[in-house]
């Protein structure tokens, strides 16, 4: 009797160890199935808590895919530009006002000597005492201005070379001045013992103009000694110092 209890008893302990052992295992299956499988945090791609940190980064590695920085870069962000249709040249922000730029830019056409303008010339030569020597020229330009050039050789504020240029109204006031004179009809000398200078007197400074004008050119020497000269050919010549401003660089007299 005592036997037969005893072995009751270890039976009863066998089954119980058995049935302990059996639940222990699926415990411990379940508990890996779980770890393996992703929580719906994992799943959201939240990493911040929750879980252990082995567990999250297990999940974390086995459910979140890799993307690549390259790839990421080549899709390019939300507010990148579209491609330009094939055939269509892309637009550069700002290529518009470059190009305005580039055309403000480009060269003027250059200012020349006008072919057939009008040319004038007038040199003041010396005397025996102490008058002025210069040589000054007014010549018409391409855009209805004068280039007016200036050499100053003694007896004069300036010595050596000046530049300047005169406006349209300057070169119609000259031009003017050469029609009144009757410039290319007057003799080309008015001079000692000239036809054109029956009395003379001596020690009278000179001045030498010169006039061209489309097809026309000429010449007049204007000895002050002459009385015969004509007013209109020394208002000429103080038209031309008037115009060409010489007064700035001979001075005072």
């Amino acid at each position: 009797m005592t036997r037969r209890v005893a072995g009751d008893g270890r039976r009863r302990v066998r089954r119980a160890l058995a049935a302990l052992g059996t639940a222990a295992a699926a415990a411990v299956s379940s508990a890996a199935v779980g770890a393996c499988a992703p929580s719906p945090r994992d799943a959201a791609g939240d990493t911040s808590g929750g879980t252990s940190g082995d567990t999250t980064r297990v999940a974390t590695a086995t459910t979140t895919p890799r993307v690549d920085s390259a790839a990421a870069a080549a899709a390019g962000s939300t507010d990148a530009s579209p491609a330009a249709p094939r055939g269509t040249a892309a637009t550069t922000p700002g290529a518009s006002t470059a190009a305005a730029a580039d055309t403000s830019t480009t060269p003027r056409p250059r200012v020349r000597e006008a072919p057939g303008g009008l040319a004038v010339t007038l040199e003041r030569r010396p005397c025996h005492g102490t008058c002025p020597v210069y040589r000054v020229s007014v010549r018409e330009l391409t855009d209805g201005r004068a280039a007016v050039r200036y050499a100053g050789e003694r007896n004069v504020a300036r010595t050596g070379a000046a530049t300047d240029t005169v406006g349209r109204a300057a070169v119609a006031r000259l031009a003017a001045a050469v029609e009144r004179a009757d410039y290319f009809a007057l003799p080309a000398r008015y001079a000692f013992r000239e036809p054109s200078c029956p009395a003379y007197a001596t020690d009278a400074p000179v001045a030498l103009t010169t006039v061209r004008r489309g097809t026309r050119a000429h010449g007049v020497e204007h000895d002050y000694g002459c009385a015969a000269a004509p007013e209109t050919l020394t208002a000429l010549e103080a038209t031309i110092d008037s115009v060409a401003r010489t007064a700035r660089w001979v001075g005072r007299r």
